[in-house]
């Protein structure tokens, strides 16, 4: 029995290929049809609407989100992956899965703004061994992290908000899917299927893939939070244990190298002079993209620690180092005499 779409399709066809002397003025009425294909005496006819038929409704099938339970993301093993000055990619670059929120649109020119509209997924690293990135990544059936049909990107990046190397990157194909555990076989997202490059440039030839990033400035990378630096650093054997962890994080180490990574001064204290008074300051290598909370306390004999409060201000919270000084200079006697500032990562 046809559907709704056919039904008033085929009664259409019946009205026009009736006999001219049989035809009404203005449309035709929508009346049962007699069930079957031959109202029409015109078999080509017939065919030609059946066939614009299938087509509208696959057509409609392609604009809806694809289901899915994973979705399977990255490059090929052994494809050309360089930086802006044609360096093979190293084991610093991340790819992450992730799309933006309503509205934003991302481009070459606004890139200082996509870490604040950035929603993300799902994020791996890039192997220098293998020459690729992949990973899969499930697609929850409550709280989806986007919603069924807002475009998805690939955003690879390296370095730090001063200097960084980016790519952005997606297919007209990549849309987030609707969940649908009954779907085993996982979708498949590959770089050499992006056709919209926001930044850097992907090229495909003769099969071989050449994905190149550009080097950005001023532009804070995806955020890396407290959980998820200490998952990769499991996952690369790296420290997990001490209490240098929220210090190897607020620097900016690789976790993978955390372990091996020598003691080193990560508190850089002086004395500034200003109007020829001296005042303790101290200033503390940091990174935007992980985000903490400081703790500044004072001392009189570093034994019992209390809240800065008025005996401290900040003078910097750049992208560089996060700074804080005394507001007391040290000749006044009830200057506390230490000062210290402890990293705590938003959890």
């Amino acid at each position: 029995m046809p559907g709704a779409l056919d039904v008033i399709a085929l009664q259409d066809f019946k009205t026009m290929n009736q006999a001219p002397s049989k035809r009404t003025a203005g449309p035709s009425p929508i009346r049962p049809l007699p069930g079957s294909w031959s109202v029409f005496r015109d078999r080509t006819v017939r065919q030609s609407w059946r066939i614009w038929i299938g087509s509208f409704r696959l057509a409609l099938v392609a604009l809806l989100p694809a289901s899915a339970e994973r979705i399977s993301w990255g490059s090929l093993p052994g494809q050309d992956h360089v930086t802006s000055l044609g360096q093979p990619l190293n084991a610093g670059f991340q790819f992450e899965l992730g799309g933006f929120a309503e509205g934003f649109v991302p481009t070459a020119q606004n890139t200082a703004d996509w870490s604040r509209h950035w929603i993300p997924v799902q994020r791996t690293r890039f192997n220098p061994d293998t020459r690729w990135f992949t990973a899969l990544v499930g697609v929850p059936t409550q709280n989806p992290p986007l919603a069924s049909g807002d475009p998805v990107y690939v955003w690879g990046f390296s370095g730090t908000e001063s200097a960084g190397e980016w790519t952005l990157f997606r297919s007209e194909r990549w849309v987030w899917p609707k969940s649908n555990p009954a779907n085993p076989i996982p979708l498949q997202w590959f770089a050499k299927d992006a056709a919209q490059i926001v930044l850097g440039s992907i090229r495909v030839t003769e099969g071989q893939l050449r994905l190149t990033t550009a080097s950005v400035t001023g532009s804070l990378p995806p955020i890396t939070t407290w959980t998820q630096w200490l998952a990769e650093s499991i996952e690369h054997g790296g420290r997990t244990t001490t209490s240098e962890d929220p210090i190897d994080f607020v620097l900016g180490r690789d976790p993978s190298m955390a372990r091996a990574a020598a003691p080193t001064r990560w508190l850089q204290p002086s004395l500034q002079t200003r109007s020829g008074q001296e005042f303790l300051e101290i200033r503390v290598p940091r990174r935007r993209d992980r985000p903490v909370r400081w703790r500044i306390e004072v001392s009189d004999d570093c034994h019992s620690w209390r809240p800065a409060s008025m005996d401290c201000e900040v003078v910097d919270d750049g992208p560089e180092a996060f700074v804080v000084r005394q507001t007391a200079p040290t000749s006044v006697p009830s200057c506390p005499r230490f000062l210290r500032v402890i990293p705590e990562p938003v959890r």
